[in-house]
């Protein structure tokens, strides 16, 4: 209830949503700094390249930025915290699951095998969940960038653009009272 306020006072869009976006980004940076230490007991007990820590570190951020972005659209979508929280878990299962949503509309009829296994391949290699192993424990010295963080990172950047484009809009629904759309009824 607080959105009014901040509008208020002269703050654009674009900052109240970095400041609401920042500090979730920053738990997980602190965490990641927290971690480093022990992380870095891999390298030397061998069995993890530096390169592969250096990757996981990477992919872990990206996550963590496209989750925060998710959950800055969610939070801006739904009316209230529980609503958000709901909406942010089907974003989340729309982005990491995907693989399993594939499989499972996989065995339709009216999908190409082709475009199945394009799909499946897509989906796959874009989960955190399941490129996590092949990131921390890649024996390439050259690969540190995975098509995973990519996909991260472009998630982010349209959740956060889609959040910067209808702030205007739903937050002055929010201040004017209630009406009839999707947006106030989630």
């Amino acid at each position: 209830q607080t959105l009014p306020l901040l509008k208020m006072t002269g703050a654009s869009p674009f900052a109240i949503l970095l400041g609401k976006s920042l500090p979730r980004l920053s738990v997980a940076v602190l965490f990641l700094i927290c971690v480093a230490p022990f992380l870095l007991l891999s390298i030397t007990l061998g069995g993890v390249l530096t390169q592969g820590l250096v990757s996981a570190i990477l992919s872990v951020l990206c996550y963590s930025l496209m989750l925060s972005q998710l959950g800055l659209l969610a939070s801006l979508l739904a009316k209230n915290s529980r609503r958000a929280f709901s909406l942010m878990t089907l974003f989340w299962s729309l982005t990491e699951l995907s693989w399993l949503w594939v499989m499972l509309i996989g065995g339709l009829e009216f999908i190409s095998r082709a475009t199945y296994q394009s799909w499946y391949d897509f989906a796959y290699s874009s989960s955190l969940m399941m490129n996590l192993n092949t990131t921390l424990l890649g024996f390439s010295p050259t690969d540190w960038w995975y098509p995973h963080m990519t996909f991260q990172l472009v998630v982010a950047a349209v959740a956060f653009a889609l959040s910067w484009v209808s702030f205007e809009r739903f937050t002055e629904e929010r201040s004017s009272g209630p009406s009839m759309n999707w947006a106030n009824r989630l």
